[in-house]
Formats: C-alpha cells, structure tokens, sequence
C-alpha cells in the first residue's frame, strides 16, 4: 500500500463531478470483487474517470484546466503502480487476502 491512490481519490471526490467519482468508485469495487486484484482495480478505475473527464472537458462541459489535473493525478497513480503492473504482466501480483511469499 502507501501509493497515493486514497489521496487522489480524496481529491477527486472534491474536483470531479459526483457521477465520475460514483461510478469509477463502483467500478473499481465491482474490479476488486470480481478479480482480487487492488492494484488492477485501481489502474482501471482511474482510466476510466480520467478518459471520461478528458471527454467532458473536449464537450466543453468542464473547465479545461481539469485536463491537465486528471491527467497529472493520473499519471502519479500509474508512474507509483509500475511494479504492481509488471507483477500482473507476469502473472505474481498478489491478490486481496493473498500472504506475501517469505
């Protein structure tokens, strides 16, 4: 743990719209329920909010400075999660309630 990810959700809970921030939170739990894997969950979830906040700042329904926020949090989020990605390439990411291997 310790990347960030409840950081940048807290900020989008503030900045983003409530459906955004509803839905990817769903997302992500339907994600965590149905695979295990947090660091998957989290990855997609943050995708999807930021491609939809990409796309209601390209319909002009939003501020286009918050391009640049979710593309900046977005960002942060992958560049911290780059171990857990290269662990779900090669199949060792551990899943929710899975012991580390000593």
């Amino acid at each position: 743990g310790g990347k960030g990810v409840s950081t940048a959700g807290g900020t989008w809970l503030m900045l983003v719209p409530a459906p955004v921030f509803l839905i990817t939170v769903g997302l992500w739990a339907l994600l965590v329920l149905g695979t295990r894997y947090v660091s998957l969950a989290v990855l997609i979830a943050f995708g999807v909010g930021t491609l939809w906040m990409l796309g209601l700042v390209g319909a002009r329904l939003i501020d286009p400075l918050y391009s640049i926020y979710v593309l900046c949090v977005s960002s942060m989020v992958y560049v911290r999660h780059s171990e857990n990605i290269r662990a779900l390439l090669n199949g060792c990411e551990r899943r929710l309630g899975e012991r580390a291997k000593a």
